[in-house]
């Protein structure tokens, strides 16, 4: 296998919780809901393990809090990866790209990772995933994980496509 370079688009949401950012609605005239600069509060250091590259992302420096202190923190991504492209089986090429998001300070004790959509959601709704001309989507899989280490225990998620190439050339046809 040799690896290849992808470039992926990802709309990035993350949602937490910051009890210090709550309020009673009604002594504030029923405000539930405030935009804040997310460089103004504390965020989770989250990364994606495979980026190769930063690629220029719209910065959308704003987030939304609730007044339960959630806050929501929605942001589209340009993710440049390697993923393993195996050739062995030339026209029937397959892609393995995996995109892993972590903590890479906190302990799942103080960063714990969760899906907003269940792994069978995501893995069922291909229409989230838009193909290019090159390839198609094949499936997605997602998984939970604690990788532990000598400082403790970190959170990850990990997303895992396969793709093949989309459209076989004429002198395949049979």
């Amino acid at each position: 296998a040799e690896n290849q370079i992808l470039k992926t688009s990802v709309w990035y949401q993350e949602v937490w919780n910051d009890e210090f950012l709550s309020w009673n609605s009604s002594m504030f005239d029923e405000i539930r809901e405030i935009s804040l600069p997310l460089s103004a509060i504390w965020a989770p250091d989250i990364i994606i393990n495979e980026f190769v590259e930063i690629e220029r992302s719209p910065d959308l420096p704003y987030v939304y809090v609730n007044s339960s202190g959630t806050i929501e923190n929605y942001k589209p991504i340009q993710v440049v990866s390697a993923c393993s492209l195996e050739t062995y089986a030339f026209p029937f090429d397959v892609q393995n790209c995996s995109l892993t998001f972590k903590s890479i300070l906190h302990t799942v004790e103080d960063v714990d990772l969760a899906f907003l959509r269940s792994p069978e959601d995501i893995q069922h709704d291909k229409k989230a995933f838009l193909n290019d001309s090159e390839w198609e989507l094949l499936s997605v899989s997602s998984t939970y994980s604690i990788l532990q280490s000598s400082a403790g225990g970190f959170a990850q998620i990990q997303f895992n496509g396969t793709s093949s190439p989309s459209a076989w050339p004429s002198w395949f046809s049979a």
